[in-house]
């Protein structure tokens, strides 16, 4: 459990259209605000905005993932688990550095 509580007070921002939508999530990937630039309201682009709220609410959840690998990481304290580098690398969709055997 407090490695869950230890995410929820993590924060990650995930962008699309060039900031033009932002999502901010926690470590556990739940949405806690959405930030829409005014400029595509002004200009009626509600296709667009329902384009690019998808991928920055992805591209936060990843770096959630990401938060969640680091923090399972330093968990294991640089244990040599087997495989547990090549796990959480898939997890966060990215590479951690130390955790493989």
């Amino acid at each position: 459990h407090a490695l869950q509580e230890q995410l929820k007070t993590r924060r990650a921002t995930g962008a699309a259209g060039g900031g033009l939508v932002e999502v901010e999530v926690n470590g556990l990937g739940d949405v806690l605000a959405v930030r829409i630039d005014s400029s595509l309201f002004e200009k009626g682009e509600r296709e667009m905005t329902e384009d690019l709220l998808p991928a920055a609410i992805n591209a936060a959840q990843v770096k959630a993932k990401q938060l969640h690998a680091e923090a399972m990481q330093s968990l294991a304290g640089g244990m040599s688990i087997p495989g547990l580098g090549e796990a959480l690398s898939q997890l966060g969709g990215g590479t951690i550095e130390g955790g493989k055997s």
